[in-house]
């Protein structure tokens, strides 16, 4: 949206800023996270970020799935 000078809208921008900056700070959180556990379990050090990648897979993969998916009978 511009505003009436021609510029983009203050609130677009703010609410855009306070998202971005959750979701770079989400994601560092995250990390750490899964880096804490992963050493904790002790993996190398070079394994920790594709623990992160399928952390991530993982949690996507479950969110995305219809409903009773992996379900046996």
């Amino acid at each position: 949206m511009l505003s009436p000078s021609g510029g983009r809208d203050p609130v677009l921008s703010a609410v855009t800023l306070i998202v971005g900056i959750s979701v770079g700070l989400t994601f560092l959180f995250g990390f750490g996270n899964v880096l804490t556990l992963a050493l904790r379990l002790g993996l190398p050090v070079w394994v920790v970020p594709s623990a992160v990648d399928l952390s991530v897979v993982w949690g996507v993969a479950r969110d995305s799935a219809p409903a009773g998916a992996g379900r046996s009978c």
